[in-house]
Formats: C-alpha cells, sequence, structure tokens
C-alpha cells in the first residue's frame, strides 16, 4: 500500500482502505513490540503492600470493552475478608491481564470469564489466591504442559508470550 500510494494520491477509496489498514497493521505491530519488550526485559520490582481486590476491580474495568467486543460476560466474585499482600501491584496486574484476555479469547459468544479472589491455607501457610475461570472448551491435555513456553499458542492470533510473561 505504502508503495502504491504516490502511483494513487487521487483515489478516494485506496486512501480510505490505506489509512484503516495502517491503523490496524501499526497497532498490531506496536503490540507485538510491547509484549516482546515485557517478555525480554528484567523486571524491576515494586513491592509494597497490595490490595489485589482492587487491582481485580481496575483491570476488569480496564478489560470489560474487550469482553463486549467479543459477546463475553466479565464477571469477579471477590473475597471480603482478603488482606493485603507484600507484591509488585504493576507485575500483579500484568498477570492478571494476560490470564484474562486469553479466557476472553477462549470463550464463545455468550460465555463468561469469572475472576475470584479468596483466602487459602497451604502447609499452614496463608495465601491470596487469584484464579480465571471461564466457559471456554479448555486446552487439550498434550498442549497443557507447553502453555508456558514463550510463542507457544493455539491461537490463529497472537505472540504466545501472555502465559510466557505471567508464568515468569
Amino acid at each position: 500500500f505504502f508503495q502504491l500510494a504516490p502511483q494513487r494520491l487521487h483515489d478516494q477509496e485506496f486512501f480510505t482502505t490505506f489509512l484503516s489498514l495502517t491503523a490496524t497493521e501499526v497497532q498490531r505491530i506496536s503490540d507485538l513490540i510491547t509484549e516482546l519488550l515485557t517478555f525480554a526485559k528484567s523486571p524491576a520490582h515494586s513491592v509494597q503492600d497490595v490490595d489485589v481486590n482492587d487491582i481485580i476491580e481496575r483491570t476488569t474495568i480496564l478489560l470489560q470493552p474487550e469482553a463486549r467486543k467479543h459477546h463475553v460476560k466479565l464477571a469477579q466474585v471477590l473475597a471480603a475478608d482478603l488482606p493485603f499482600i507484600r507484591a509488585d501491584g504493576d507485575q500483579v496486574k500484568q498477570i492478571v491481564i494476560n490470564l484474562v484476555l486469553n479466557a476472553i479469547q477462549a470463550t464463545s459468544d455468550g460465555g463468561t470469564v469469572t475472576v475470584l479472589t479468596r483466602r487459602v491455607t497451604h502447609h499452614n501457610d496463608r495465601f491470596c489466591q487469584i484464579e480465571v475461570r471461564d466457559t471456554g472448551i479448555g486446552i487439550p491435555a498434550k498442549m497443557l504442559e507447553d502453555v508456558f513456553n514463550p510463542f507457544f499458542t493455539t491461537k490463529d492470533k497472537g505472540t504466545g508470550l501472555g502465559l510466557s510473561i505471567a508464568h515468569q
């Protein structure tokens, strides 16, 4: 398109199509670069007291338009008694974003993605747990061991970095 532009200066339909496709492709390339940079960089940790429920609420609001675009209901079930945790809030938010986006993309029209929080005890230690649940078809058992590998994806579009970043 870019190479054809000088020859088609007066073709309005060409430029309308050109602008639309260019904007979409530039956004796609920008998203890819952002994901690659996020995956490649060593994260600088900023550990502090974090309200997990607040992160979930803000992330849910942020991702509502994406859920609506896919005709998916985005819900949350948050434990009222959840204590603050010591963590990097930005990293927790990135993990939740990646998990919820995967769930939205894996869920059929009319389905539901639910983000839950709860207190759990494991070997006498207390934890806050975040669970992202969807009504999608799931991942085939033979692919489960690969889901955290960089660039592994079951989707036509996507980089396969979302779960790798979350795992990291």
